[in-house]
């Protein structure tokens, strides 16, 4: 599991930055059972990066820029972390052995296959700031046949989660940022940021939150009171409407149910109450 920073402080200040409410568009059929265990059982999938639909998505790459010192350095660090107890000369040549590759084709694509796994390594939740966008809709809730379900991001409740979940705003750029391997280990949470937290200009209509665990992909354990609302949307069936409300039903916290819709006269979506 990658090494999370230790500023608890940083995680705060991104913490008092998220909306008070964000929303997780979902499709249903061939979900059943992950909704259920999210809306019933409080149980939220994180997922790796390697699994999303844009192939640029959390591919910033890495880089190591720093002065000559500080590069060997970091190597021998990598190695001695990598395998513990060699002697310290064996550890300085191995670090030499390494920075030479680094300046070879294939030497830089074995370094980029490793940061590409610790990428991977993590484990994200993807969400909107708001409920009522014709395209994530579209995209990420079947064509409207799918939900949208609200989260309540107060701050304690996100400290009571089973796992660390940094909350991060996406940044949208049409030039692609670095890494620098240097500062990852006095600034884990930058990393982070940096490596999740921007994406191509084409997406900034998502208006995108992330919540991003390090403990990786699979289940994180979430207060029931973190989910407060369900939205359904304007071509759910009705067998998925009575599906929606029995998982409600089976919840131990209250949820608010609404139902996305067409203004009048506009083709802007509203949300009003079931």
């Amino acid at each position: 599991m990658p090494k999370i920073d230790s500023s608890i402080e940083q995680i705060n200040s991104l913490l008092r930055g998220m909306p008070k409410l964000l929303y997780r568009y979902s499709t249903i059929a061939g979900r059943e059972d992950r909704l259920k265990s999210l809306i019933v059982d409080s149980e939220l999938y994180c997922v790796s990066p390697s699994k999303f639909n844009d192939p640029l998505d959390c591919q910033i790459p890495f880089v190591l820029r720093g002065t000559k010192q500080q590069k060997r350095e970091y190597l021998r660090n990598v190695i001695k972390r990598q395998k513990l107890g060699m002697r310290a000369a064996d550890v300085k040549q191995a670090a030499n052995d390494l920075e030479r590759s680094l300046k070879t084709k294939a030497g830089k694509a074995a370094f980029d296959a490793r940061n590409n796994e610790r990428n991977n390594s993590y484990g994200i939740v993807s969400l909107s700031k708001h409920p009522d966008n014709m395209l994530m809709w579209s995209y990420y809730a079947d064509s409207h046949k799918g939900i949208a379900i609200r989260f309540n991001m107060d701050v304690d409740l996100l400290e009571r989660t089973s796992e660390i979940l940094i909350p991060i705003e996406m940044q949208y750029e049409h030039e692609m940022p670095e890494n620098n391997l240097l500062d990852i280990e006095s600034n884990n949470v930058g990393f982070i940021t940096t490596a999740f937290g921007t994406k191509s200009k084409a997406w900034d209509h998502e208006d995108e939150w992330r919540l991003v665990s390090p403990s990786g992909e699979g289940v994180v354990n979430i207060p029931t009171e973190l989910i407060d609302g369900i939205i359904l949307g304007m071509n759910i069936s009705d067998e998925h409407e009575r599906l929606v409300k029995e998982w409600i039903e089976l919840r131990s916290a209250p949820v608010e149910l609404f139902r996305v819709t067409h203004k009048r006269n506009s083709f802007d979506l509203e949300v009003v109450p079931v």
